[in-house]
Formats: C-alpha cells, structure tokens, sequence
C-alpha cells in the first residue's frame, strides 16, 4: 500500500552552461536583418551591454554571432 502524503522531489543539480563574453560583458544573441553600406544582412548577430547595441566590425556592419569573443563555462 502506497504511504499517505506527499513524495519527495528530488532536487536537480544545475548544469553549467555556455557563453560568450566580449570584454567581460555576456553577449546575446539576435536575429538581424538589414541593409548596411549597400550589402544586405540576413544572420545571427549579436547584443552586449545595457544598452543593447549590435556587435559591429570596424566598417559597420554586423559580426555574425559565432565569431564574437569568447565561448567560455559558466
């Protein structure tokens, strides 16, 4: 016969997971689709900072996520 009451729930360990830092700051990803310096855009960029700004190269356009800063454990 099953015990009266509430089972137990056993607690989950927290898994580590990965991220991408540039300069320290986590870097999110985000879909981006536009025109910059007459070249269309259509790929994962990515966001950093409060402010939430796009991670551009030096020219101004998008750097596609994968290639942002570093991937590292949190």
């Amino acid at each position: 016969m099953a015990k009266a009451g509430r089972r137990r729930i056993k607690k989950r360990v927290k898994l580590p997971v990965r991220v991408r830092l540039l300069d320290g700051v986590e870097v999110f990803p985000t879909l981006y689709t536009g025109r910059v310096n007459g070249r269309r855009f259509n790929l994962m960029a990515g966001i950093c900072g409060k402010d939430e700004e796009i991670v551009k190269n030096s020219v101004g356009e998008p750097v596609p996520f994968k290639s942002i800063g570093q991937l590292v454990w949190k």
